[in-house]
């Protein structure tokens, strides 16, 4: 009797023709961190799926940029903390760095609405600019304090 082979790679979807492979340490590592929170297997789950749901998203991004770009994608590989999207020579520089900016941009349009809706923008947006223009940490607090209670509609003299 032979023990089992481990394969590095498992297959687990595939996503407009492509097929998604997850190694075998994320499987693993998602059954530590379950199995660590047994009190709160709900938020675990979450929480994985969440993290991994980002790392997914930005190869799909990836994924459609090489596509619009008429790049052949063969796969997409998912591990602990990166992802990995696998496609063809693109046709110039130019075509490379839509693809490379692809996975940003997909996290981006899924990011952007939730953050308008939850007013973090606002906050981040505040705090950016307030250590651009190279104020203290008090002041930044204060900016971003104002822009929140502006956001909300508290503040009205602002």
């Amino acid at each position: 009797m032979q023990p089992p082979k481990l394969k590095r790679l498992y297959e687990v979807m595939e996503i407009n023709g492509v097929k998604v492979f997850v190694h075998w340490s994320v499987l693993l590592i998602s059954a530590v961190v379950l199995m660590g929170a047994i009190s709160e297997p709900a938020t675990a789950l979450a929480g994985l799926a969440s993290y991994y749901g980002v790392i997914l998203l930005h190869e799909c991004g990836h994924m459609v940029a090489a596509q619009r770009k008429h790049c052949a994608v063969w796969s997409i590989e998912l591990y602990p903390i990166w992802g990995i999207t696998r496609f063809a020579e693109p046709y110039s520089r130019f075509d490379h760095c839509v693809i490379a900016w692809g996975g940003v941009v997909a996290q981006v349009i899924v990011a952007a609405p939730i953050m308008i809706r939850t007013g973090s923008c606002a906050v981040w947006g505040c705090y950016v600019l307030g250590n651009w223009m190279g104020s203290s940490i008090s002041r930044v607090t204060q900016t971003i304090q104002s822009c929140w209670r502006c956001w909300r509609g508290t503040n009205a003299s602002f």
